[in-house]
């Protein structure tokens, strides 16, 4: 045993047994074992080190000694314990058919991340969505960005103009629509009609700002407020959408998605939360902490 720094010193075993917890020494033992035979496993159960049994003779095997292909997966310690020599107790008994499951698993994983995992714009860490708006704050540099274009955003009126309802070339905060059909004139057209209910949304809240974060009525006020504008516009904009603006944009040749009927119908919800955004960055309000 050598030490470190450049340290040529030998420490043998009996030098260490005198010097070091027993603890620590039942440790170095299990080390020098697994060190002489790495075909070792622990027991999950126990933490008894058992060696594996191999389908070849005493002979062949100490021919392939660091051959594993000759290897019984199934794996038993003196107290009766089993467990398998490549997944311990997770394939529980059958390792073909947990190697095929994990198999499924890492492709579905990674074929999910990579629609889910973007880079940081401020700092290049990778940050995964599950769900939510499209406002994302970055955990390693708490720099705020969007996910949908990958913009970096300032907090204020930067981040509400970006994802206002009115602004035809911004991104949407509570709508999952997909780059293309975002910048469509499709959708930039929508974006026109919903001025309306945007304007609403943005007089439902900054009438009750100056109360927002000074008492808890204030913000009571405004959230109820955005509650019941947002039913009765949601209802009456619906039957708009259905009767009218549906049939005229079908009849254009155009083919609108339930994801731009949410953008005009929700378009008061929208600006309020824009509006809440950019007033609580004025003040230094810190919505996600």
């Amino acid at each position: 045993m050598h030490g470190s720094d450049d340290c040529t010193a030998t420490a043998d075993y009996d030098f260490v047994k005198a010097h070091v917890d027993p603890k620590v020494f039942d440790k170095y033992e299990r080390f020098l074992k697994i060190v002489e035979d790495p075909s070792l496993r622990e027991c999950p159960l126990c933490k008894e080190l058992v060696k594996p049994k191999r389908r070849r003779t005493s002979s062949e095997e100490e021919e392939s000694k660091e051959e594993n292909d000759d290897i019984i997966p199934e794996m038993v310690c003196s107290k009766g314990h089993k467990f398998c020599y490549y997944h311990s107790l997770a394939c529980k008994g059958d390792c073909a058919a947990y190697t095929i499951e994990q198999a499924k698993a890492e492709r579905l994983a990674n074929a999910t991340l990579g629609n889910d995992v973007k880079p940081c714009p401020h700092c290049q860490a990778k940050i995964f969505k599950i769900e939510g708006c499209n406002h994302m704050t970055c955990g390693a540099c708490q720099g705020h960005f969007c996910w949908t274009c990958g913009k970096a955003l300032k907090p204020g009126a930067d981040m509400m103009w970006h994802y206002s309802t009115s602004n035809p070339y911004g991104c949407l905060q509570l709508n999952d629509m997909d780059t293309e059909t975002l910048n469509s004139g499709l959708t930039r057209c929508i974006r026109i009609l919903a001025l309306p209910g945007s304007i609403i949304g943005h007089l439902t809240f900054w009438p009750f700002a100056p109360l927002v974060f000074v008492c808890g009525l204030g913000f009571i006020l405004t959230t109820f407020a955005i509650m019941a504008v947002q039913l009765v516009y949601y209802i009456a904009a619906f039957f708009i959408w259905l009767l009218i603006i549906k049939p005229i944009l079908v009849l254009c040749g155009q083919e609108p998605t339930e994801a731009h009927m949410e953008l005009f119908c929700n378009a008061p919800m929208t600006a309020w939360v824009g509006s809440l955004e950019m007033y609580s960055a004025w003040i230094g309000w810190d919505l996600e902490g």
